[in-house]
């Protein structure tokens, strides 16, 4: 989370809502009959990073999906010269086409490309699908938000050359094209490698779900258990028939 305290900012975000909630499909809901749990007492966790305060005059663009967030995310990562790194709760490489095409070329052009993902939010095709970036020398790790100490991730950021940080709602999948999503771009090293420090306390966690390699080991030994049954089995009506 980022809190930015700027007058003009907070001014186009009220604008941008204001006019979301003019909408014609947009409804009144009522809380009459909501019930609410106070955590407060229940919850407990342990911060490894304490808040960040700066003072400073910091370059922030805002980012709106489906407005500009593609457009803006495409130029992001076009600029990248060293690294880039995502954390996100999901992602659809067919859903976000342009954003992974750009990636898997900033990989080709030999950008240090890391991203980690809820393992809790991505059903099984969409981690198959997302560890063929694998093949084209982009890094993917899939956390499980219990190893971490938490109930859930629900991070959705990118660091560019540890100098451009992107704090959004905007997720990389289909959803950046028909929901409205709103954050922001902040080109600032200090705020970057805050952010990158994070990002990884989270990848060098010891416990997370394995490398599509792990799966092409399980395939192996478990064609290699059934050979030697049949093996075995032969072997043994063989014997039988003496």
């Amino acid at each position: 989370m980022v809190i930015v305290k700027n007058s003009e900012l907070a001014k186009f975000f009220y604008d941008v809502f204001r006019k979301d909630t003019c909408m014609p499909d947009v409804s009144e809901i009522t809380f009459s009959n909501v019930s609410w749990r106070d955590g407060r007492d229940t919850l407990s966790h342990h911060s490894s990073f304490p808040p960040l305060h700066i003072i400073s005059n910091i370059t922030v663009t805002p980012l709106l999906s489906p407005d500009n967030s593609e457009r803006i995310l495409i130029s992001l990562i076009r600029s990248a010269r060293n690294s880039i790194y995502i954390e996100d709760d999901i992602i659809d490489i067919y859903g976000a086409g342009k954003i992974f095409r750009e990636l898997l070329n900033s990989s080709r052009r030999g950008i240090d490309v890391r991203i980690i993902l809820n393992s809790r939010c991505m059903s099984r095709d969409k981690k198959e699908q997302v560890m063929v970036l694998e093949d084209y020398g982009i890094d993917v790790k899939f956390i499980e938000p219990g190893t971490l100490g938490y109930d859930n991730i629900c991070a959705a950021g990118i660091i560019i050359d540890n100098s451009t940080t992107v704090i959004s709602s905007v997720n990389i999948d289909s959803s950046m094209h028909t929901s409205r999503g709103a954050g922001l771009v902040i080109w600032s090293r200090e705020i970057s490698g805050y952010f990158a420090r994070a990002f990884f306390h989270d990848w060098n966690i010891k416990r997370h779900e394995g490398k599509r390699e792990d799966y092409k080991s399980k395939i192996c030994l478990l064609l290699t258990l059934t050979a030697t049954s049949i093996i075995v089995f032969r072997r043994w009506r063989q014997l039988r028939w003496i």
